[in-house]
């Protein structure tokens, strides 16, 4: 990765220097100006265009690669694997680009949205990647080592997916909602977004994420009639992720009878419509889990 641009020499005047070294300050003196983070010109700003250095490639934070895939292979969170597989040298050098990065540089200089926008779309894309390797496939759950063989290359160095997830996004940046951005290629995964997750609008991103899947019905339903919430696999798998955010929240004595389970009607308590969320938080209700559709995310047309 780039290392901070640092000092720039002090140029001095082209016309004082020595004849013979005047080529060489005027190259010095170019090289600087584009290092600049912005000049004037017809009086109009102009912002710096990253510039590579010695220490890695310049990083293209707007994930331009992997966002024109998926606009064009994914509609409502389904996806054309067939269509992909032919864009999949597309794929597989996006994620070449991930590699390069340098994993110090990454902590020091990207922020914590460009960092947790950069992982999800690593987690998505090699996901995608592990597919189309095995493709035509019925579920990645055919797939021999699908979280724990470490296929992933990043910083260098190779990772599996359940480290990519369990190892440094969860305990790292302790941000629930990730689990409506993680998409594991099964029908009953929350849908994979038809863009990239980008650092300028992540915090809005990943709230419609927890939203959307949220009020999905084919996901999560609130039956006020039984006083029963029935929710995703997901929030049994990784209850003590939603406690920490919503563990907190006001619920009926005897709603739930963990602390786990009050973060889980917490969030759906935050997160479903306005009527909904106050039966919630004035009824006590039971959670029942669905069953999980590991089947291929995969558009009718595979």
């Amino acid at each position: 990765m780039l290392d901070r641009p640092g000092d720039l020499p002090l140029i001095s005047p082209l016309s004082r220097a020595p004849g013979r070294y005047r080529k060489q300050v005027l190259a010095t003196a170019l090289a600087c100006s584009l290092a600049l983070g912005s000049i004037l010109v017809n009086g109009l700003e102009h912002e710096l265009v990253p510039v590579a250095s010695a220490a890695g490639p310049v990083f293209d934070h707007e994930h331009t690669a992997l966002d024109t895939l998926l606009v064009a292979f994914v509609v409502d969170g389904a996806v054309d694997y067939a269509g992909l597989q032919n864009h999949r040298t597309e794929l597989q050098t996006y994620l070449a680009t991930l590699n390069e990065q340098d994993e110090k540089r990454f902590h020091q200089e990207f922020t914590r949205d460009q960092q947790l926008a950069f992982l999800i779309n690593a987690y998505n894309a090699f996901t995608l990647e592990l597919i189309l390797e095995h493709y035509p496939v019925a579920s990645i759950q055919d797939i021999p080592g699908n979280w724990t063989e470490p296929r992933c290359r990043l910083f260098g160095r190779k990772l599996s997916l359940n480290d990519l997830e369990n190892k440094i996004i969860r305990p790292r940046y302790g941000e629930p909602r990730i689990h409506f951005a993680l998409v594991c290629a099964a029908r009953s995964c929350p849908p994979l977004r038809s863009e990239a997750y980008l650092a300028g609008r992540l915090a809005e991103q990943l709230a419609s994420a927890a939203r959307d899947f949220a009020r999905d019905r084919s996901a999560n339903r609130l039956d006020m009639e039984s006083a029963t919430l029935y929710v995703s696999k997901l929030f049994e798998w990784y209850p003590q992720d939603f406690a920490a955010t919503w563990g907190q929240t006001e619920l009926p004595p005897g709603s739930v009878d963990s602390a786990d389970h009050r973060g889980v009607v917490g969030f759906f308590s935050a997160h479903l419509t306005e009527d909904q969320a106050t039966y919630l938080l004035h009824n006590s209700v039971t959670l029942q889990f669905l069953e999980f559709d590991w089947d291929l995310n995969a558009r009718p047309a595979d």
